[in-house]
């Protein structure tokens, strides 16, 4: 039985520290709860008390540089995908207001990875499907270098 490849990185971002990770069908991308000395950031943005192990969040109202996050994601998932080749993959907005710096970013994403895959922009985001090129027809950048920090 076919099981898709799997991987999970972490991206630091400033103070903040990113979980990257692809279950095999789709790529996720959440904020990892850090401890605030005794406190914790909650998912409504707000420091609540307690001894929970740490949880990851996808949408907290932070003040990360969207654009930086994705030149540091970029070259990673570039690398991982052409890497691993799962058949298929999914980019996918968890709110409204992200769908379209999502699919900018899978067309970016695409222009790196064009020679392996086919790109179809959905209603939430962008889903690549594996279509190998044969060495004369790819026409894919370089892979982009992986910012180390």
């Amino acid at each position: 039985m076919y099981q898709p490849p799997r991987f999970h990185e972490n991206i630091q971002l400033g103070p903040y520290r990113y979980e990257l990770y692809f279950n095999g069908q789709s790529v996720n991308l959440a904020y990892r709860n850090s401890k605030i000395g005794t406190r914790r950031r909650a998912s409504s943005g707000l420091e609540s008390w307690g001894d929970e192990d740490n949880v990851v969040y996808h949408d907290l109202e932070l003040n990360t540089e969207a654009f930086a996050l994705a030149l540091r994601v970029l070259p990673v998932l570039a690398h991982r995908m052409a890497e691993l080749q799962p058949l298929e993959f999914s980019l996918t907005a968890n709110s409204p207001r992200k769908i379209k710096p999502y699919q900018r970013f899978a067309k970016r994403l695409h222009r790196y990875l064009c020679h392996l895959y086919d790109i179809e922009l959905t209603e939430q985001g962008a889903h690549f499907l594996l279509n190998k090129k044969p060495k004369a027809e790819r026409t894919n950048l370089p892979l982009p270098p992986v910012l180390i920090r």
